[in-house]
């Protein structure tokens, strides 16, 4: 029943996501679409330092099997202090230092989005970390239909702007929060912060920064490449194709973690189980590329149009990285379930220099296509580093699965 009703939403949230996507790419064009898509980028690295890993500790304490076990309402106190810190030196940065009025207020309105968000995801790591995964699939779902329908509202009655668009998804998480938080236990927490909780959620906050950069600093270096916006809208929207995909895997992935939390000393069949989630992830990556590497132009022009037939060749790069990206994500929640942060953060570490090394080394070759392929290669690394790690763990517990 979890898994439904997890399975459920993501491919709700992701329909609705990817709707959204399509709609502004094929109504606003290439330039704003790279505007809005920055904007989105820009605020996925934000909220990282917005949640101050939080929502991870908040989502492994609930479960109760923690060796550092805290108090999880002083967890949300403290996160609920950090949020509105964060976010309000955020726009207090962006509105002194960026001169682009435009800019300015995008990113202002990106921030003020995300911090918002943040408060919401607060309230479903909570869900998460109780078992309550029903009710935060409810929850999912109804955040996305109402920022869905401000979204169409804006596009009907306005002119197509990117500053807009990000402005209608912030109205209706605005009316989300209103009608699910007010009575919350996160209301309750807003003036009783406990400092002394840094000390848990450092690693795992050093981790999110890690994983921000390692996976969505692309957009933003193009900025410093001088990349044409219209190339950023053609990379974009291939990695939305990508986006769409490894979302299947995140029903298995947040019912995997609490299984781990609960268990953490692991036995035979949780070793199993998860032998077989690994080679099913796998193969249904091989099974998802294959299709999508030889039809790339195909499903481009169908999803986006003509006028988006360039991101056909980042489709081709990023079809063979699902083989290695969707198993990751079932490692991932493994080690962070057996508080693995440190060699995580290490893996990231080095990947994140590799990708630069990479995008350096080629991109005079290879140009737009070098971060593409900065993605497959390091994805490579990090997938095979964690597979050893999983198995190291296992071994070291006499749990051999290879």
């Amino acid at each position: 029943m979890h898994l439904l009703s997890q399975s459920f939403a993501t491919f709700y949230v992701a329909g609705i996501s990817y709707l959204i996507s399509l709609i502004t790419a094929r109504l606003a064009g290439p330039e704003i679409f790279g505007d809005f898509s920055l904007a989105l980028s820009f605020g996925s690295i934000l909220i990282i330092l917005i949640e101050g890993g939080f929502k991870t500790l908040i989502n492994r304490e609930e479960v109760g099997s923690g060796q550092k076990k805290i108090n999880a309402n002083q967890i949300i106190s403290t996160a609920v202090f950090h949020i509105i810190i964060v976010s309000l030196f955020s726009i207090v940065i962006l509105y002194f230092f960026l001169r682009d009025i435009n800019l300015k207020i995008l990113l202002i309105l990106t921030a003020i989005y995300f911090m918002l968000t943040a408060f919401l995801n607060l309230k479903h790591a909570a869900l998460r970390g109780k078992g309550n995964f029903t009710t935060d699939a409810k929850l999912q779902i109804l955040n996305r239909t109402v920022t869905l329908m401000f979204f169409l509202i804006t596009l009907y009655f306005f002119e197509i702007e990117a500053w807009k668009l990000i402005l209608s998804l912030l109205i209706g998480t605005v009316v989300v929060l209103m009608a699910t938080l007010l009575k919350s236990e996160i209301m309750a927490s807003l003036c009783s912060p406990k400092f002394t909780t840094y000390k848990y959620v450092y690693l795992i906050f050093i981790l999110e920064i890690l994983f921000g950069i390692y996976f969505r600093f692309d957009l933003i270096i193009m900025n410093f490449l001088d990349i044409e916006v219209k190339e950023i809208g053609y990379y974009s929207a291939a990695f939305k194709i990508l986006e769409f995909f490894l979302l299947l895997g995140t029903p298995i992935s947040l019912i995997i973690f609490h299984r781990y939390r609960l268990f953490r000393d692991l036995n035979s069949k949780i070793n199993l189980d998860t032998l077989y989630y690994l080679i099913g992830l796998i193969a249904f990556g091989i099974f998802i590329s294959l299709p999508i590497f030889f039809n790339s132009e195909v499903i481009v022009k169908f999803v986006y149009g003509n006028e988006y037939l360039d991101s056909s060749a980042h489709v081709k790069i990023f079809s063979m990285a699902l083989v290695f990206l969707l198993p990751k994500i079932l490692l991932i929640q493994f080690l962070l379930a057996q508080e693995e942060e440190f060699i995580v953060i290490i893996i990231l570490g080095i990947a994140v220099v590799l990708k630069i090394l990479f995008i350096i080394l080629t991109f005079d070759q290879l140009s737009v296509l070098s971060i593409s392929l900065s993605l497959l290669f390091t994805e490579f690394f990090v997938s095979t580093m964690m597979f050893l790690r999983f198995n190291s763990i296992l071994n070291s517990r006499s749990k051999k699965i290879i």
